[in-house]
């Protein structure tokens, strides 16, 4: 029977959890988002997730929630002016750091 090395163990956890943890985050932040846009026209929590999760596996059912001219406008500027950069940056961060090791 092999011994696992605990110092081989700690580097997989670690390696695991911030990918895990940046999907998360990108749930948590989208949810938000979404819920933000649809304040104003009775959208729930479980909307704002269902429509997250549908964007982020690019399944693409459509909205739930009709999305008003100025909303959609807002935030299509907001996102196409504040993430491109640091999303792509920090994306190619954490896979180059992923595959250091390999």
């Amino acid at each position: 029977m092999a011994v696992v090395d605990p110092a081989e163990v700690r580097s997989l956890r670690v390696r695991l959890l911030l990918p895990l943890a940046l999907v998360g985050g990108v749930v948590a932040v989208g949810t938000l988002g979404y819920y933000w846009l649809w304040r104003g026209q009775g959208g729930t929590w479980m909307d704002a997730l269902f429509m997250t999760v549908t964007t982020i596996t690019t399944i693409g059912y459509g909205e739930v929630k009709p999305l008003s001219t100025r909303s959609v406008s807002s935030w299509s500027t907001w996102s196409s002016r504040s993430w491109p950069i640091p999303a792509g940056g920090g994306g190619w961060s954490v896979a180059s750091r992923s595959f250091e090791g390999m």
